[in-house]
């Protein structure tokens, strides 16, 4: 299952904090419509971690929203996996921050797509330990 711009724009108004009409006023349609295009297109490969990177990416990257940015595009890509049966493991947090640093900083879609991908779970099934969800990347 795929976002819509109205899903995209419901959990960003749950970030932030405000009604719908404040939300559009506040975000850049264009940006998040391209957003959902790429996530759209990452979809071809059946891979739900594809989806999400292209959707992660574009989010931090585009930084459509008046605010808390890397809050909302996270917040977008939980509601994208439990819409699909499952769970992304967000601890421990200093290992989110630095994924999310580096799809700031230009990481490959691919990268990000096997960070989420050790990191995924379906959903009430327990996490991975932390030792084996993420590596330091050179």
């Amino acid at each position: 299952m795929l976002l819509t711009l109205p899903d995209v724009l419901a959990v960003a108004g749950c970030v932030v904090g405000c009604d719908s009409e404040t939300i559009v006023d506040r975000t850049d349609l264009g940006a998040v419509e391209v957003t959902l295009v790429e996530a759209k297109a990452a979809s071809a490969s059946g891979d739900q971690a594809d989806v999400a990177a292209a959707l992660l990416t574009g989010l931090v990257c585009r930084r459509p929203f008046q605010g808390p940015n890397r809050r909302v595009a996270v917040a977008v890509t939980l509601h994208l996996f439990a819409l699909n049966n499952r769970d992304l493991n967000l601890e421990p947090v200093t290992e989110i921050d630095q994924l999310l640093a580096r799809v700031a900083a230009g990481a490959p879609l691919s990268q990000t797509a096997v960070d989420l991908r050790l990191r995924l779970r379906q959903r009430g099934k327990e996490p991975a330990p932390a030792s084996t969800t993420f590596k330091r990347l050179p």
